[in-house]
Order: C-alpha cells, then structure tokens, then sequence
C-alpha cells in the first residue's frame, strides 16, 4: 500500500522535478489507500487533492519544494516592537492591517466527493455544514481519493472550518531580522495585547523590510492518513467526546471587543477518550422546550482545576510570593518571558479572577506549578481573595474565545445553553443555566482614594481616580477614555461595621465634599477616621465594582 510521502515523490518526478535534491517531504507519513487520477489529470490537480485531504502546504524554501502539514510548531514570536508601521487605506498609519472576507463569500456547506471504500470504490459524498451564519453558498469539492465514510466527513468538517479560521488576512511588516520566515511557518504575533497564532502564507522581502501576509492557524486539523473505522450505522456517532463548555461574564478581555455580550470556550476532557473536533453552541428561548444554533466553537480550549489554592496576592506589582499549582484536563501550558506577559500573554481565569503568569513548570503528569503572576487582571483585583483547590483554571487564548452578543434585555436573564460536539446529539447533550452580559458593562473599582481632613473646619475632602474598562493603557499620559456614556458615582459613608450611615448618589466629578455638620448628622460629632465606599456607575446597569477603604 503506498504511502503519502511516496506518492508526492511519484507525483513531483512526473512534473520534471528530482525527489532527491528538489523535493523535501520529511513532514510527511501516513498510508493513502487509493487514489485514481483521470488520463487528463494534471499533477497539480493531484497534489492539490492530497493538500486538501491531508492538511498540506507546498512552498518553495531553500531551491527545494517543500511539503509541510498545517499546524506546526511555531517557529518565531513576533511582538509589536518587531513591527514597522505602514500606510493603511484610511490614510494613517498602522502596524496591523486585518482583511476580512465577508460571510457571503464563505461556504455554508461543503459537499465532499471521494472513492467509498465500503463500497468497492463507488462514488459517493459526505457534507458538512456551517449553521447560523450569513451564507447561503455550497460548495462542491471531488476528491479522486479512495476514503472511508468518517474520513471523508472528516475532511469536509476540516475544510469548512479552515475556510472560516481563515477569513481574517492579516498583514504586517518587520524588519530584515525574520527574512528567513517562509511561507507555511507558524508564528505568533502580539499586538495591543493580544497574542495570535497565525500561518504565514505569503512574504514580500525587500533590502530592509518584510511584508508578511498570514491567516490564523489552529491546531492541527489533518485526519490521520491512516483510515479509521466507518460509521457505526446507529442512531449516534461512536467515539465522539462530550463537549466541555466554558459561558463566561467576564469584564472585556480586549479592547476591540464591545457592547453587551460574554465569552464562550469549548473543549473536552482528553482523559475520558473520544475524538473533538469542535462544537456548536446552542440557547433556548422557551425554558429548553427547543433549541437555536448561535455560534460555533473551535478550540479545543486549554482547561483544568486548581490542585491548590491561590493565595491572595499584591495587585500592583508581580506577586512573586504565591504559586498556584493546575493539572490540566485538556492542553499544554509554557514559560513567557515578562515581557510578552505584559504585553498580554498567558492569561487565564483562575476561579472567578484573571490572572497572567511568566512560569509554567511541569511538576507531575499534566501538571503544571505557576509562578510570577500578574494578578486582578482586567478590573478582577477583587476577585483576589477567597480562592480554593479545585477551582476551574481556563487559558484565555484569543484562539479559543469567542464573543457572543446579546440583546441588551437579556442582560442577567438565566436561559438553557448546549454546546454539542460536532458529529453528536443535541439530545445527548446535558443544559447549561447562564445568564450573562452584565460584567463587560460593568466599571471597574476606582483606584487611589484619598481623603484629607481640615484640622480647622473638620471637613473631610475625598477623591478618588477613575479607571477605564476599555483603551486603559495610558499611552499619552493623559486621562483615558471615559469608556461610559456619563461620569457619575455613589458613595457610601460607612459605620465601624459596615452599615450604611449616609448615601451619596450622581457625583459627576471623582470628589466628594463630607462637611462638619453632616458628620454630626451622621455620627453625633466630627470623625477622625472614615469608612467609605466608591462606585462609579454605568448608565446601563448601574453601579460598577465597589472600593471600600478606611480613611
């Protein structure tokens, strides 16, 4: 039975080219049961059916034809210090230009044609199809390879997902240092925060610059060349793992992101068996009586629990004093240097708070001990305290999130969600209770509260420094976006154990006056010493994370 590398060296030496000194397919392996090629078929045509079932790129690199499969390792971090600005089409300029083909040009549908081998090579067709998106177009794609039912499913759910993973072209440029970067390499690219793990499909060098076309890349999609059995002819497909669904109301993790929504992962758990190859997620309308697709879930996301408890931490500085120990379910964690940290790397929600960390040291099978955090990510400081073994770890990986928008009446409304494995059951698949989209919306605590009593009058002058949900970074120095459609803020003056004495609501400026005699009024005299509590308040839902100090 011939192989996959032979049958490229076959096809390349029929096309002029010499396997041994022209050709590189050291990539490649695996057995390909049949493949019939017409009398007028050309060699690029061949090739081009292999590509497809197989996952495979051919580059020129070197004086040799390379062959390659997708979902490599990456070969080069590229962070925002590497780039070069360039025009963009508004007429500045940018260090990022991201293409996006619309739903229209993407396939709803793809219909697979391929050799049966259960049915002594007759032709035959698997479909794989894209639900609740904005395309009506099928594609037809015939495949003179011989191929079992499941592989030919199989590879029509991969090219689906391909074309939609990739619809993004982003386009950027480097300095001369990554002119060696080919065609086919995965890198990783960091800008504004976000990191991406992107394949390279097309580089323009010249004497100083890089231009570098890339896509997004996920993980390795090819089906082993090897056949898997066929379907069983049931009412169920057999060895499909169960999703594992993340719904998270979390503040935005990236400034582009907006409005009222949440984030959505899916994984598996790769300890119980079965194969993943993505899910779709579904939500109920009427209490779970039926469901609607509403998006579909690629990852598999990088998931675990928590073996030991995170200790609270500072939050202004690296906590160099806890380590969190996680043994992971499904995925790999690795070591960031501080800088990419900073710059958005390796973040992760650790029970209900973010948390960014530079070291992962594998300690035991699947486990990993985390050091050098970055804590209270993302307006979660309060989050800090309170945590436990056997919370849920998840990555934040901009690859495996996703977010859903939501009517703005839905906000903190409770409604059934599935998320079922592609090539499962809605049925078999248990609900999910979640109402989200408040904590997007919601202000993060102010910081820096200050009080300053007059020894004289006895009043006591407070403020305090607002913060920003999104464009926080304070590039210009300057006050950050204001981020709400007003600036106000609630106060709350506060007794020794916490009950409220007096309550200040509509503040529009980050400062409070507390005179003299509203502290009689309050307290029977003047205070030396305050307990406060600060809110900024959002238009839509009201007030955001509470600051309580004592003054």
């Amino acid at each position: 039975m011939p192989d996959l590398r032979s049958i490229v060296f076959d096809l390349c030496r029929r096309a002029g080219l010499d396997p041994a000194s022209e050709v590189d397919a050291e990539d490649l392996s695996g057995r390909v049961d049949g493949m019939a090629a017409a009398q007028r078929a050309t060699v690029r045509s061949c090739l081009e059916a292999l590509a497809s079932a197989y996952a495979l790129d051919a580059v020129e690199s070197g004086g040799k034809v390379r062959f390659i499969r997708r979902g490599g390792a990456v070969c080069a971090a590229i962070v925002e210090d590497d780039l070069v600005p360039f025009p963009h089409e508004d007429g500045g300029q940018t260090v990022l230009a991201v293409n996006r083909r619309q739903d229209a040009e993407l396939p709803r549908q793809i219909d697979l044609g391929y050799l049966a081998k259960a049915t002594d090579w007759q032709p035959s067709v698997q479909s794989a199809r894209r639900l609740a998106v904005g395309s009506e177009n099928v594609v037809s794609l015939p495949l003179p390879l011989a191929l079992s039912d499941d592989e030919a499913r199989r590879i029509a759910e991969d090219l689906l997902a391909e074309s939609w993973r990739t619809r993004e072209e982003f386009v950027f440029r480097t300095a001369s240092g990554f002119a060696w970067l080919d065609p086919g390499d995965v890198v990783t690219l960091t800008v504004r925060g976000v990191t991406r793990r992107l394949r390279i499909v097309r580089t323009q060098t010249t004497a100083t610059m890089v231009d570098v076309h890339a896509v997004a890349d996920g993980a390795a999609m090819s089906i082993p060349a090897i056949g898997s059995e066929p379907f069983a002819r049931r009412g169920a497909l057999t060895g499909i793992a169960q999703t594992v669904a993340f719904l998270l109301d979390l503040p935005l993790l990236r400034d582009e992101d907006e409005g009222v929504g949440f984030y959505a992962a899916a994984s598996f758990h790769a300890g119980v068996g079965g194969t993943w190859r993505g899910a779709v997620l579904h939500r109920s309308r009427d209490g779970g009586g039926s469901y609607e697709a509403i998006a579909d879930l690629d990852g598999p996301a990088t998931w675990g629990v928590c073996a030991t408890a995170l200790g609270a931490g500072t939050t202004v500085a690296w906590d160099e004093a806890n380590t969190v120990t996680v043994t992971l379910r499904q995925g790999q964690l690795e070591s960031r240097p501080a800088a990419a940290v900073l710059n958005g790397a390796n973040a992760a929600l650790v029970g209900n708070e973010i948390v960014q960390f530079r070291g992962a040291t594998l300690v035991g099978p699947d486990s990993y001990a985390l050091s050098g955090l970055l804590r209270g990510r993302r307006g979660t400081e309060h989050e800090v305290g309170g945590h436990g073994a056997g919370e849920t770890f998840l990555l934040l990986s901009a690859a495996d999130l996703r977010r859903l928008s939501l009517p703005q009446e839905l906000i903190g409304a409770s409604r059934p969600y599935k998320a079922v494995s592609l090539g499962g059951f809605l049925d078999d698949q248990p609900a999910l209770s979640f109402a989200g989209g408040a904590a997007g919306l919601r202000p993060y605590g102010v910081a820096h509260v200050r009080g300053v009593r007059d020894p004289v009058s006895g009043d006591w002058t407070i403020t305090w420094v607002r913060r920003a949900r999104r464009h926080g970074g304070w590039i210009d120095g300057a006050d950050v976006p204001l981020g709400e459609d007003m600036e106000a803020y609630d106060v709350d003056i506060l007794d020794e154990e916490g009950a409220v004495v007096r309550r200040v609501e509509g503040l529009t400026a980050p400062a409070l006056l507390y005179g003299a005699a509203e502290q009689a009024a309050d307290f029977g005299g003047p205070r030396t010493t305050l307990r406060i509590r600060v809110c900024q308040v959002s238009a839509t839902i009201g007030r955001g994370v509470a600051r309580e100090v004592w003054l």
